[in-house]
């Protein structure tokens, strides 16, 4: 009884594992491929293991300058918090060659023919003041703002593009891209929301 038990669990997990699998060829197959510019990080800290860390303008949004459905700037602290774990969709459009961020919702909103809904889960909220962050490696705002800063409202959002793996040894070869280059653009297949990174270009 025992032994059939863990056979079917077994089973079971092979079966999650050649769904997983397919639904990442499937993407690669079947998605509209997007091209989305990384943010600017430090080379040296950019290889972990066998693969790159990555992240995007829209990983950090401002949702008193990015149009949203997710809350109101009325809305208290404990409900901007309450967005931790919810799903969003970042509306992603094509300009000049990239794909940009132009809104982030939680109900999917209509497309037009050139756009693509990326799927994303917020991490966490909090507030700092507006424009990029102090600090781009870690994107953290480590001072503490003057009195009369206004400090907007934030989220940090993972599309599950945050990861590349790289085959073992070459490393060296994309760490010599981004020196030459100082940034990286990367390629995603996209489909239905879901994202399969393919590709880190110059």
């Amino acid at each position: 009884m025992k032994r059939r038990y863990w056979a079917l669990l077994l089973g079971f997990q092979v079966l999650v594992l050649l769904a997983l699998a397919g639904s990442h060829y499937w993407i690669i197959d079947q998605g509209t491929t997007i091209r989305l510019q990384t943010l600017p990080i430090d080379p040296r800290n950019l290889f972990m293991g066998d693969y790159v860390a990555l992240g995007y303008p829209f990983s950090e949004v401002d949702l008193q300058e990015m149009p949203n459905d997710l809350i109101t700037e009325e809305a208290s602290e404990d409900e901007a918090e309450a967005l931790s774990g919810t799903s969003v969709y970042a509306l992603l459009t094509p300009q000049n060659g990239l794909h940009q961020a132009i809104g982030i919702y939680r109900n999917p909103p209509a497309l037009a023919d050139d756009q693509v809904l990326l799927r994303g889960k917020i991490v966490y909220a909090f507030r700092r003041p507006p424009g990029p962050p102090e600090n781009p490696e870690t994107w953290a705002f480590e001072k503490k703002p003057e009195a009369d800063v206004p400090l907007h409202r934030f989220i940090r959002v993972n599309y599950g593009l945050e990861s590349f793996y790289v085959p073992e040894g070459t490393g060296g070869e994309y760490e010599e891209r981004i020196r030459q280059t100082g940034n990286v653009i990367a390629e995603a297949k996209v489909w239905k929301g879901r994202a399969v990174l393919t590709d880190l270009v110059p």
